[in-house]
């Protein structure tokens, strides 16, 4: 990492103008810069090591970034809430580059037993959307409109990247966050959702739209030798209650081929949004019939992945490995240091069933709608 006196920055823009923002289309990079962090604008100095985690829709994605820090100098400069904007670049002829991650500062220590270092943490843009509330009605609204109703409450993001869709929602919002109003509506019609850092605005898409990632891991070419294959039991259920509204005999459903091969995994679920036993049975056995078998997945370490995000398909040659195809990005991890260069890590879903990490994360977004249940009324 190299010291910047301040001016231009090789990344395109000049730290020194508080409104300047890199133009993504000639975006340049010299030979020596393949990783720039900047706070508010500020580029820092003496960086060690940078990690940032990007996650499929799960929550929001985070960063950890450690520099040399003598005399707290940089320390005193900045607090919890101001902005991260990190870039990387590879050494290419010409150089490939991109901001890859954007949030703000969470929290940061300064370590004097280990030589004057200051740790900074940090968590994505969508972060923000968690600390706003929101409360209002939809009646028979579509999907996209009532996502920009929810949008224009706030002003730290656009929303131009909202897609529109043909389903309609209904929904009672009482102060709950942003984001939670946003995963509740979203959750139901299986719609990621995510800030896009390089220009801060949310995009949508539907999971049953295929996107490719324009980036390909290829044995021999950029493939690492750290590859692993993950049995993922985390999620797996083959045994639910379902509580729902309006009753107080809850549905069930088992899965008894799972239960003979793994045991039996037990869950008991309340949806406040259901209000029938068709409906509640119909869930319970989606849930059990995509979530009976450990979810396999591959971590695989490559060279810099520039463009593929969360949600993504990815094209993997490798057959020592066994992955040939396209293959959904459940996490993407980046991570430069000054002896390793920058090192990219995929996980990736080996069996194509979005549905179970949907079911999965909808469970959980869904004990969020426990306050509504059960004819309740009241606000929380």
């Amino acid at each position: 990492m190299t010291d910047y006196p301040g001016g231009s920055f090789p990344g395109g823009f000049d730290f020194t103008n508080p409104d300047a923002r890199p133009n993504q289309s000639t975006w340049q990079v010299l030979d020596w810069s393949d990783a720039v962090v900047s706070i508010n604008k500020y580029p820092l100095s003496k960086v060690q090591s940078i990690e940032t985690i990007r996650d499929l829709n799960i929550g929001a994605g985070t960063c950890s970034i450690r520099l040399s820090d003598p005399d707290k100098i940089q320390y005193n400069l900045f607090q919890a809430g101001d902005e991260i904007e990190i870039y990387f670049s590879t050494q290419t002829d010409p150089p490939i580059g991109r901001k890859i991650w954007g949030g703000f500062v969470d929290n940061l220590s300064f370590d004097i037993n280990d030589g004057q270092t200051l740790k900074l943490s940090g968590k994505e843009y969508i972060s923000r959307l968690q600390s706003q509330t929101y409360s209002g009605s939809f009646s028979t609204t579509v999907v996209s409109d009532a996502i920009k109703t929810i949008m224009a409450t706030q002003i730290d993001f656009s929303y131009e990247g909202v897609e529109a869709v043909a389903y309609q929602t209904t929904m009672d919002i009482k102060k709950d966050s942003i984001y939670n109003a946003l995963k509740q509506i979203c959750d139901q019609f299986h719609i990621y959702f995510w800030i896009n850092p390089e220009n801060r605005d949310m995009e949508t898409r539907e999971a049953a739209t295929i996107s490719y990632a324009p980036d390909l891991i290829n044995e021999g070419v950029n493939l690492l030798r750290s590859a692993s294959v993950k049995k993922n039991s985390e999620y797996l259920i083959n045994d639910v209650t379902v509580n729902y509204a309006g009753s107080s005999t809850p549905a069930t459903a088992t899965n008894a081929t799972s239960q003979s091969q793994y045991g039996t995994y037990s869950r008991s679920v309340a949806i406040g949004n259901i209000n029938d036993s068709t409906s509640a049975t119909n869930f319970g056995t989606t849930l059990v019939t995509n979530r009976g078998a450990p979810i396999d997945a591959y971590e695989i370490e490559s060279l810099f992945l520039p463009y593929t995000d969360p949600g993504e398909y990815l094209t993997i040659i490798a057959p020592t490995i066994e992955l040939n195809g396209a293959y959904q990005v459940l996490q993407v991890r980046h991570s430069w240091s000054k002896d390793r260069g920058i090192r990219s890590t995929v996980q990736l879903n080996t069996q194509l069933v979005t549905n179970a990490l949907y079911m999965a994360d909808l469970e959980r977004r869904l004990r969020l709608a426990e306050k509504y249940a059960f004819g309740s009324t009241q606000a929380p």
